[in-house]
């Protein structure tokens, strides 16, 4: 009886920023038909739209990355990648709810009023 082995290698760059490609166009593609068909409602939450934008990316990254579909995103799936801890396992998904949070959060926050201000996080421009 032999024992194989899953060879484990951390994923080069090229295919994460693949994945990730690929994961934006299909979350692009989700907010868009939601613009389409929400539009009025969008239009009047104001600013705090932005927040069901961000709920779904934390929700399809998070439940994407996360041992319930097996480490990997549509994105990941395509290009044959998945997220896992130490030991090789798919994250739980409080851990890949948490991994979500860390990497979006700062995006989703750009060009916000925090604490009074709008904050120019990744961009420090002014629009007028």
């Amino acid at each position: 009886m032999s024992v194989t082995k899953e060879k484990k290698y951390i994923a080069d760059v090229y295919s994460r920023l693949g994945a990730l490609l690929v994961d934006t166009i299909i979350l692009g593609c989700v907010g868009l038909l939601l613009g389409l068909i929400f539009e009025s409602v969008f239009v009047k939450m104001g600013g705090w739209g932005q927040l069901v934008g961000v709920t779904i990316m934390l929700l399809y990254f998070g439940i994407g990355n996360s041992q319930r579909a097996g480490g990997q995103t549509l994105g990941k799936k395509l290009l044959k990648i998945r997220v896992v801890d130490r030991n090789g396992s798919p994250l739980g998904t409080g851990k890949a709810l948490l991994r979500a949070i860390v990497l979006i959060v700062p995006f989703a926050l750009n060009g916000q009023a925090v604490f009074g201000r709008p904050s120019r996080i990744l961009c420090n421009c002014r629009l007028d």
